[in-house]
């Protein structure tokens, strides 16, 4: 939706922005202090044209992990879901005959990511995950 108003909360303040031709709207929020390492909520709503009606709101949240020694991120597919991306037929018979609920992970993949969870750190302070 292009120039549409977009209302930001965030900790306690409202921002509003506009969304730009294509639909994606950018918006920086300021902190008057550093933030510590946990999730943080902030609601982003869809309002009318002249900003007196909230067509759509949803609640989101963002993550300042602690700091660690890694990061990771990570798609779901091809990662821990045996996809065949090596083989093209297998990958076509793969995306034509099953969907999310019915792909299989990589056998030991639980334990692999908890280990990277916890690469040199702590349990208190697990390596962050981005999917």
């Amino acid at each position: 939706m292009p120039d549409a108003l977009i209302e930001v909360i965030w900790q306690g303040k409202n921002y509003e922005t506009r969304s730009q031709k294509d639909g994606f709207f950018s918006l920086d929020l300021p902190n008057d202090n550093a933030l510590n390492s946990g999730i943080y909520e902030v609601e982003v709503t869809l309002k009318s044209g002249n900003g007196t009606q909230k067509l759509s709101s949803a609640i989101f949240q963002i993550t300042i992990p602690a700091y660690n020694q890694y990061t990771f991120i990570s798609d779901i597919d091809d990662t821990f879901l045996i996809s065949h991306s090596a083989s093209i037929f297998k990958r076509l018979k793969l995306l034509l005959t099953r969907n999310a609920h019915s792909r299989q992970p990589f056998e030991g993949v639980v334990k692999h990511y908890q280990a990277l969870q916890l690469a040199q750190t702590t349990e208190e302070k697990p390596n962050p995950f981005f999917m």
